[in-house]
């Protein structure tokens, strides 16, 4: 708005034009929270794409699903603040399945599925409603690691 504009419509003696800026800030008030939970859904989620990769790199490195991928995942959960992420690893062929070792250059891919919990409305005295947006974090990966016959 230019300045003019700005003045006719606060000297406006009617009375109404009150009524619009209330309501102008309000809604733009609303958009800009909102902007920013997406904003922290969005981090989040980059955040559970960074586990993936690192869950995949590990798998790559050790060549195969040992247990320091395990510990790995449940310490990244914890720095990252998903307590209830789940860990999946699909479309591999083990090498020993009983090791779950991954031969060299076997493709295999790791999937992270969590979930961000947006507050909605926080009614006082009663319970918060949220809402749930679905955090998938996936990487793919090849074993560096030859294991002997």
């Amino acid at each position: 708005m230019t300045k003019k504009k700005l003045l006719r419509v606060l000297g406006n003696q009617k009375g109404m034009t009150g009524i619009e800026i209330l309501l102008i800030a309000f809604f733009s008030l609303i958009l800009v929270t909102s902007g920013m939970h997406m904003l922290a859904a969005s981090v989040k989620h980059s955040e559970v794409d960074f586990a993936a990769r690192r869950v995949a790199r590990l798998i790559e490195v050790e060549g195969g699903v040992t247990p320091l991928v395990y510990t790995t995942f449940e310490s990244l959960k914890k720095e990252i603040d998903v307590p209830d992420a789940k860990l999946q690893i699909t479309d591999v062929n083990y090498f020993n399945a009983a090791e779950k070792t991954i031969q060299l250059k076997e493709m295999f891919k790791v999937h992270i599925v969590a979930q961000y919990h947006l507050k909605v409305l926080d009614p006082f005295g009663m319970e918060p409603i949220y809402y749930d947006i679905p955090l998938v974090g996936e990487k793919s990966g090849m074993s560096e690691v030859y294991h002997k016959p």
